[in-house]
């Protein structure tokens, strides 16, 4: 059994694999006090004796965070913890300028992407952030973009404005918007959807090839909704990733 962590920037994920297979899954929002690892990690722990886990994966974007987790489970159980990084992928075939700059949880997509569909495609992972992960034609990792997804987003223009509000995250079916909530929601969500699909086109026609196109991550439903541009959601590329890139170590 095998226990994966995606400790990410506003979200921590626990999942436990039998072979390809998710037994338990669960997200905790990010910590604000390190006295809280312990405290809010008991679920885990208990699961982790309770499946008799052998195997503990880490991939993070947090690294204050991430010796905390380590030394939380290695202290409560007798597993160690294998931490995902750039050098546990060497075989990565890369154009990106210095891949040891890449977050670890898009390297993670990458892996994913590599793995699963070999060449020409896309994955966004749509969730705080909003990132593009693109594979080319040839196998190889071309690079991608970063934006602000939602939160992000939204966040921004209630810190910097006096008077907008803070949106909630639904399914709309509307454009123009006739209040000042719905004016924000069409406005963030259109136009990340619309990014998504112009984007998808300009890669495309860069790289001279269709692409196949994989939406992930805790917002890939809402903003996929509202796109053109034919996709796959795909749940967990992050945790998929990680194991694909631990079991080639293997």
């Amino acid at each position: 059994m095998e226990l994966i962590l995606d400790i990410g920037n506003t979200t921590i994920t626990s999942a436990f694999f039998k072979g390809d297979k998710v037994i338990d899954i669960s997200t905790v929002p990010h910590l604000n006090n390190i006295a809280e690892v312990p405290y809010k990690f008991v679920r885990t722990i208990d699961l982790i004796l309770g499946y008799n886990v052998d195997k503990i994966i880490i991939a993070s974007v947090a690294p204050e965070l991430t010796e905390l987790f380590s030394k939380c489970i290695t202290s409560n159980t007798a597993v160690k913890t294998y931490i995902i990084t750039h050098d546990s992928y060497p075989d990565l075939k890369s154009k990106y300028e210095d891949i040891y700059q890449l977050g670890i949880d898009r390297l993670c997509n990458v892996a994913y992407a590599i793995s699963k569909f070999k060449n020409s495609v896309i994955v966004v992972d749509i969730g705080s952030a909003l990132t593009f992960e693109v594979i080319g034609s040839d196998g190889f990792f071309e690079g991608g973009m970063i934006l602000p997804g939602i939160d992000l987003s939204s966040k921004a223009l209630e810190l910097n404005t006096s008077l907008l509000p803070k949106i909630e995250k639904k399914g709309i079916d509307y454009l123009i918007g006739k209040n000042t909530v719905e004016c924000i929601s069409s406005g963030i969500i259109n136009g990340l959807s619309s990014t998504c699909d112009s984007f998808i086109e300009k890669i495309e026609r860069e790289l001279n090839t269709e692409m196949k196109v994989i939406l992930t991550g805790g917002d890939a439903s809402l903003i996929g909704s509202k796109m053109t541009k034919k996709h796959e959601i795909v749940e967990n590329t992050v945790l998929l990733g990680a194991q694909i890139i631990y079991r080639n170590q293997s």
